[in-house]
């Protein structure tokens, strides 16, 4: 899931060969939607991230650099650090596939430069369920439709109505 994203009035996002099947349907959808770009990454023969390639591909236009930590298909482990180091350099955030990582690797975000990690605990014998580790910085940014009671800042914000206090 490597990918950049780019639109005329200035976003762009960058992905992963390996990943472009899968985004096929909703996700290019969605970036037709907000007319924005998708620059694809190459893979090398090695299943390891070109990471000169994202390099040449990054501009300031880029708003989300998207890449996978570690390949379900070939084991590779990306240099994360690397990759968030080019994203931030033009101000892009880095969104970490960490799927295969976390139950594999100690996995720090603060020390990757990760702005955004995406998992699941079923890869480590929990439950089918998404979860999404945002920096707070990153997380306070974004645009939210909510209801007056709903909080200003943090996860909460998100949710509308009473908060799942039992569970």
């Amino acid at each position: 899931m490597n990918y950049l994203t780019t639109v005329p009035c200035s976003k762009e996002s960058i992905k992963d060969m390996a990943q472009r099947i899968g985004i096929a349907g909703g996700t290019q959808s969605d970036i037709d939607r907000i007319r924005s770009a998708l620059r694809f990454i190459p893979v090398g023969d090695d299943g390891r991230l070109d990471l000169r390639a994202l390099e040449r591909t990054i501009t300031r236009r880029t708003r989300l650099v998207a890449v996978t930590h570690v390949s379900n298909v070939t084991g590779a482990v990306l240099d994360a650090k690397r990759a968030a180091d080019l994203a931030h350099r033009v101000g892009a955030k880095l969104l970490l596939d960490g799927c295969q990582a976390v139950p594999r690797l100690p996995v720090d975000m603060a020390s990757l430069g990760c702005d955004v990690l995406a998992t699941s605990p079923y890869k480590w014998y929990g439950p089918h369920a998404g979860v999404l580790c945002i920096q707070p910085d990153v997380l306070n940014s974004l645009p939210v439709a909510k209801v007056r009671p709903a909080e200003n800042v943090g996860p909460r914000r998100f949710e509308t109505g009473t908060p799942n206090f039992e569970g």
